[in-house]
């Protein structure tokens, strides 16, 4: 109930339109849609799409915080675009995924927040960019090294970007593959203008085909956002009639994730702006036909990238392993190998004999954040991760 509501505003902002004028919203759908508004990071564009339907003390209440994160917005683009045009100036040409690329396609660009800007590099290149991210002011937000496929780097600014060796990480096969369909993706790069700075990114298709399967990646494990299905949604209309859909759709077949792709297509129609004759969509993707009401309770439980509870981000592991061809088993989840801790643990990379130092920390760390006032416990762990387990399987994700 409050899902359609949240969504029906949602979709007039995609619009950049508002609310008609006799459009109202009771005390507990405020409070609903407003809840959804945060945990999927979409409060801006909310607010500004319903803003009439605001009552006037809310109004005054909820504006200073949106006024702050889109000012912090603006300026982070700017910083941004000057980043990238000072990578330029010494010979670097990173290509930008997601975020500005994104937001660049919002009638009001400012009011889809990222947290960060994506950068796929050249790995041969990876030295020169350390060296040009110091010159910026930008320090490593963790040590790096080789077994990561990601680094991550911040200044005093707010300004975070990510470094991308490749566009997943290598450590299943699942992501091996989809690293895979993006090779010679590169050299079929593309530069669009932003503002008065031409930035190089993915072609067209390539481009919609990682969205969609940077979705999957997180709906394999704690969830995707509806924000992640609003920016497919806009991006096929944008740019769909120059995307070789057949195209994705083979890629998407190989890789078990063409239910899952013709889901969030069609969400994006019965309840966003996708538009599949604006998009040219061809009819073989509205065959499919899959019942997406199932990932759309979902997606709209999760919040941005599943962060919506904490015991939703703990039952990962289990659609993880299970998607990944990993033994799904509690001592495999209690005792994770030494490469899926490198990330998270970086001195387990540097000697795997501290591996089980890394497991103290990590069993310590989770014993802290049980809480059964608010059910993150982990019984409720494994209850979310089974029953998402069944979402994949009902969407051929895993058989």
């Amino acid at each position: 109930m409050y899902g359609e509501c949240f969504l029906k505003i949602l979709k007039t902002a995609l619009e950049g339109a508002q609310v008609n004028p006799d459009f109202a919203l009771t005390d507990t759908e405020l409070r609903e849609v407003l809840r959804l508004a945060e945990i999927h990071k979409v409060l801006p564009l909310i607010f500004d799409a319903a803003f009439t339907a605001i009552p006037q003390g809310d109004r005054d209440n909820i504006r200073a915080h949106v006024k702050l994160l889109v000012s912090r917005q603006t300026l982070t683009t700017e910083r941004f675009l000057a980043s990238y045009k000072a990578l330029n100036s010494q010979g670097l040409y990173p290509i930008v995924v997601k975020g500005i690329i994104c937001r660049n396609i919002y009638p009001k660009p400012d009011l889809r927040c990222s947290s960060d800007e994506d950068l796929l590099i050249e790995s041969v290149q990876e030295k020169d960019y350390i060296c040009a991210m110091n010159k910026l002011g930008l320090v490593p937000l963790n040590d790096n090294n080789d077994t990561h496929y990601q680094s991550a780097y911040v200044s005093t600014s707010g300004l975070y970007i990510e470094l991308h060796r490749s566009l997943f990480s290598d450590s299943s096969e699942l992501f091996s593959k989809c690293n895979k369909s993006f090779e010679g993706a590169k050299s079929k790069s593309i530069s669009v203008l932003i503002g008065d700075t031409e930035v190089r990114t993915l072609s067209h298709t390539d481009h919609l085909l990682f969205l969609i399967l940077h979705a999957l990646k997180h709906f394999i494990s704690s969830g995707v956002g509806i924000r992640q299905v609003c920016d497919i949604a806009l991006f096929a209309n944008t740019f769909g009639n120059t995307v070789d859909w057949d195209y994705i759709y083979n890629k998407c077949s190989d890789l078990n994730a063409l239910e899952f792709a013709a889901a969030i297509l069609k969400i994006g129609s019965r309840y966003l702006t996708l538009d599949y004759t604006l998009a040219g969509i061809p009819k073989r993707w509205q065959e499919l036909d899959p019942d997406e009401e199932p990932l759309l309770e979902d997606i709209l439980c999760a919040g941005i990238y599943g962060s919506s509870h904490r015991a939703r981000q703990h039952s990962s592991g289990i659609t993880l392993d299970a998607a990944t061809g990993k033994k799904n088993s509690l001592r495999n989840r209690l005792f994770p190998s030494a490469k899926s801790l490198s990330a998270q643990y970086s001195y387990v990379a540097k000697s795997p004999l501290l591996l089980p130092v890394a497991w103290s920390h990590r069993i310590l760390r989770y014993s802290k954040e049980i809480d059964t006032k608010t059910n993150n416990t982990p019984l409720n762990s494994v209850k979310i991760g089974n029953k998402r387990l069944q979402l994949l399987k009902k969407y051929n994700i895993i058989p």
